[in-house]
């Protein structure tokens, strides 16, 4: 006979409740371990291991107070706490290897027989504190299924729990987690009732332990609500340790972003995207390091567009900024794919040219770049034309540093920018000292202009019919009190080139003005004054208003100023240049075009131009007697002229026989070495007292005469 055991349903339940919670939480705070290091590391794989040692413990104490064999039953205090340390012992193992994933795929049986073990450990350390007199009697073969149904659903349990981390949305993560939840109870309670299945108890079996404290619902009860409160504390710290993680982890990525922007504003443009100068140097110097080794040569441009900053002024900066960008594109589909294309500063930009074998592709590489440099680009819908100017310079053998090589590039690029039209230049010994001495310069005029040193002198100009005296060339002079006289072929493209030219022009139109006052105050009439206006003065939103002002504080009539301004700048962004020139005209004063026949001219847009005369340049006039192609096209300007019914002034006469055939052809004032070269304001004032008979005449000749230029 033996004693038959029957369970209380609602004790069996929550038993196994409390086994698969115990899992959920145990497997949740397994997955902190594999995130953690150090003291945080031990600290989650104690609570861990605690969690599912109290957990099953707890399971198993509740389902044996589920018992009920028809006698008083009972369990040793002592026995009964230490069957929590194989499980214990069991979780701390299994998840100290499931914290090493991946490498816990190749030790996952060994990770569930342990876990399997201490599930089965405690379960009969347990049923050992109950005492029972005669002994339990155990069936060997139930014994044997029970451990192994441990040991293989916590294999089964840690397989899927292993998973979890792979599955990319936090649903199916936490679908994973409950699967193995379930799995690891199912496997805690089903080798419990399993083993309380293999044991026997004899008919009449009293329990020595039946007088323990350890015994009755009551307890369960206790137990259970124990054990569910400290799952659920270890669930809370998993919990708010995540949320710490992922505001941590927010943190960081915020960061990272923050330092990826700012490497990225360091080493690129804001504007174009390019590389800036600092990371065009690094790579420079990686492409020389390399270029040495492998026994080649490395290249740089450097190209600068001359007009830019017109666009800025005229346009606005948004028209600037496209152009930029269209540039920038286009060098990009231009660059080699080795190569690099970079934006040094404002309106320069440089590219870098690995592995060169020949001197010649770089130089072809620069005419492509010019040829499509060349192309109008739009800019808030108008067509801009730059002129590219390049700097080329080539690594030598065994010795520059990038450093090096772009101060190579630059002084190149100076001497291109010197040329004027668009071209490139490469590097040659000796443009160092160019550089210094074209930057030594350009300071000094910056200082001349300042001071007032640059000076305007005047060459009379004449009628060719009549002979009479109508007027003179005013001509931007400098005498450097250590240089001596310098020439204006050398200091006005200075001034183009580094953005002195309004600051020059400001400061003749000044003198010119003065001298006006004080001729007409004298009683001498000098005749209408024609200054050059530069591009740069044209662009200028200001240039209207302060001229105006500058005739009203002279007190010089409008009429005794004409404008001079050249055919590309009469021909460039023709409507905007338009609405100047007829606010210019309209404050009384008059145009002529300089230098007719050297640049390009739109017939059909010079007949709107609002100006009177034009003035023919002494190229033409100085080879018109030997060449008979210039006397052609000379002849064919005075016929145009005609036609247009303008006048005509031809510069640089320095022959009789030059005069005579100006004479025949039409034209109707000159100027030249023939009557006089340019003089002092004294002495020119001279010259108009000695001819104050003859300037009456001027009104027989309505075309301007006195110009004032940045040229000789």
């Amino acid at each position: 006979m033996v004693l038959i055991p029957n369970y209380d349903p609602w004790l069996v339940g929550l038993s196994v409740a409390i086994a698969v919670i115990a899992s959920y939480v145990s497997f949740s705070v397994t997955g902190r371990l594999a995130r953690s290091r150090g003291w945080t590391l031990r600290v989650w794989w104690l609570a861990g291991a605690l969690a599912m040692g109290w957990g099953v413990w707890a399971m198993h104490f509740v389902g044996m107070l589920a018992l009920h064999l028809g006698t008083p039953l009972g369990f040793d205090v002592v026995p009964t706490l230490l069957s929590m340390l194989p499980i214990i012992v069991g979780a701390g193992g299994a998840m100290g290897l499931l914290a090493r994933a991946p490498a816990f795929r190749g030790r996952l049986p060994l990770a569930g027989t342990i876990l399997g073990a201490g599930v089965g450990g405690m379960h009969y350390a347990g049923m050992a504190a109950m005492r029972m007199q005669p002994a339990i009697v155990w069936q060997p073969g139930r014994v044997v299924l029970s451990l192994l149904f441990a040991v293989l659903g916590a294999t089964a349990a840690l397989w899927v729990a292993l998973h979890v981390a792979e599955a990319s949305r936090p649903a199916s993560r936490r679908m994973r987690q409950w699967g193995a939840a379930l799995l690891m109870g199912a496997a805690v309670a089903g080798t419990h009732y399993l083993g309380m299945g293999a044991a026997g108890f004899a008919a009449g079996a009293l329990c020595l332990s039946a007088g323990s404290v350890l015994q009755g619902g009551a307890l369960a009860i206790g137990i259970a609500a124990a054990a569910l409160l400290m799952l659920l504390g270890v669930l809370a710290a998993a919990w708010l340790h995540e949320r710490v993680e992922a505001g941590v982890q927010h943190r960081d990525q915020a960061l990272t972003r923050t330092r990826e922007m700012l490497i990225e504003r360091m080493y690129h443009d804001d504007l174009t995207g390019l590389p800036n100068r600092v990371l065009l140097l690094e790579r420079l110097q990686r492409s020389l390091a390399d270029a040495e080794l492998q026994r080649r040569k490395t290249a740089l441009l450097v190209l600068e567009l001359k007009g830019f900053k017109m666009v800025n002024d005229w346009l606005g900066h948004e028209a600037g900024d496209q152009a930029l960008r269209a540039i920038a594109t286009s060098l990009r589909a231009l660059a080699p794919e080795a190569g690099m294309v970079a934006r040094l500063d404002g309106d320069e930009f440089a590219v870098v040219i690995d592995h060169v074998r020949d001197p010649g592709e770089v130089e072809r590489l620069c005419r492509q770049v010019l040829a499509v440099m060349r192309q109008p680009v739009s800019a808030m819908g108008y067509p801009v034309s730059l002129q590219p100017s390049i700097g080329l310079a080539v690594s030598s053998p065994g010795g520059d540093d990038a450093e090096t090589l772009l101060r190579n590039a630059d002084a190149a690029l100076q001497v291109a920018r010197q040329q004027g039209d668009a071209g490139y230049r490469l590097f040659e010994k000796g443009m160092h000292r160019d550089a210094r001495e074209r930057l030594t310069l350009t300071l000094e005029l910056r200082e001349a202009i300042r001071t007032g040193v640059l000076q305007a002198y005047f060459q009379p100009t004449w009628d060719l019919r009549s002979g009479a005296l109508v007027g003179a060339e005013a001509l931007a002079r400098w005498v450097h009190p250590q240089r001596g006289q310098i020439s204006p072929t050398l200091f006005v493209p200075l001034a183009e080139a580094d953005g002195l030219a309004g600051a020059l022009g400001a400061a003749m139109l000044d003198q010119v003005l003065g001298q006006l006052r004080g001729w007409l105050a004298e009683g001498l009439d000098p005749g209408p004054v024609a200054i050059n206006l530069s591009l740069y003065e044209l662009r200028d939103a200001s240039f209207i208003d302060g001229l105006r002002d500058k005739l009203e504080a002279y007190q010089v009539p409008a009429d005794r100023l004409r404008f001079e301004i050249t055919e590309s700048v009469a021909m460039g962004d023709l409507q905007a240049t338009l609405a100047r020139l007829h606010a210019i005209v309209a404050l009384g004063c008059g145009l002529l075009i300089d230098d007719f026949g050297t640049g390009y001219s739109s017939l059909s847009h010079l007949r709107h131009l609002p100006i009177e005369a034009i003035k023919i340049d002494q190229s033409f006039v100085r080879a018109a007697l030997v060449n008979q192609a210039d006397r052609d096209i000379t002849e064919a300007i005075v016929a145009l002229a005609k036609r247009l019914r303008l006048k005509i002034v031809a510069e640089g006469v320095e022959t009789e026989a030059q005069a005579r055939w100006l004479r025949e052809i039409g034209c109707d004032v000159a100027q030249g070495f023939l009557y006089a070269r340019p003089l002092p304001a004294a002495e020119y004032a001279e010259r108009l007292r000695a001819a104050r008979g003859t300037l009456g005449a001027r009104a027989r000749v309505p075309a301007p005469a006195l110009q004032v230029v940045r040229a000789p």
